[in-house]
């Protein structure tokens, strides 16, 4: 809660809220993200999140690191229900201010070590087990304001091979949603093969679709850094489509 004192650098791409809203992908083969990952030694998630953080310095050219909510999941090992409360949010820096991508991508996995995301978690359960009401809502609006947190990042697991009517599902991407007064909110899902990214933004913020093909970029820059090889067959131009709510 102390880190939200600080508030987050302004951003020039976000203008004044509109409440329309827009949505942009980019996909990648999930293979890259897994052979960064093992060569690097961290995890998939991190390594979307360092790609995240290359995309949002292209996209803004802020000189600071910009802080980012990323949900995590409260249950214990034992709670398997689907009831009730069980994500609470920390907040992270990507440290957007660090040029080059290998140390981007250290940052990154110091900053959401498995110690610190437990901790994380720990403090989320308590915030909505032992703390009143009256304390915890304000808390938690505070953790997700936007004047203190740039967006919201996040990374969904599907189940394999999923079917509708009996039919095989062969592509899928997250939609997001955006929290009150917020302007952007990116989920990666993956599915099969394939890591899709969603970025879905108010129409007030100027040139989203730069910021998924940034990621995009980027994760092919932390592919060069690691001496991976490209699993792409072409270009990872995102599939752009917007509209309204």
């Amino acid at each position: 809660m102390l880190r939200t004192l600080r508030s987050a650098p302004e951003l020039t791409m976000f203008g004044e809220l509109t409440g329309q809203r827009r949505i942009d992908t980019a996909a990648v083969p999930v293979a890259e993200l897994r052979a960064i990952a093992d060569g690097a030694g961290v995890s998939v998630g991190q390594v979307h999140l360092a790609a995240l953080a290359g995309a949002v310095r292209r996209w803004t050219a802020v000189g600071a690191d910009v802080p980012v909510c990323v949900p995590v999941d409260t249950r214990r090992p034992d709670e398997h229900d689907r009831s009730g409360v069980h994500l609470g949010l920390v907040r992270i820096a990507l440290p957007t201010a660090t040029a080059d991508p290998g140390r981007r991508l250290h940052l990154v996995a110091q900053r959401m070590s498995q110690r610190r995301m437990s901790s994380a978690r720990s403090g989320a359960r308590a915030l909505i087990d032992q703390v009143p009401v009256r304390w915890s809502g304000p808390a938690l609006r505070r953790l997700g304001d936007r004047r203190n947190v740039a967006l919201t990042a996040s990374v969904f697991r599907s189940a394999p091979a999923l079917t509708v009517l009996e039919r095989p599902v062969e592509d899928l991407f997250a939609l997001p949603w955006l929290p009150p007064g917020h302007g952007c909110f990116i989920i990666l899902a993956r599915y099969g093969s394939t890591a899709t990214l969603s970025v879905l933004t108010d129409t007030g913020v100027a040139e989203a679709a730069e910021l998924a093909r940034n990621w995009a970029e980027e994760v092919a820059v932390l592919a060069a850094a690691a001496d991976v090889a490209s699993r792409r067959k072409g270009a990872a131009t995102p599939m752009v489509s917007s509209g309204t709510r």
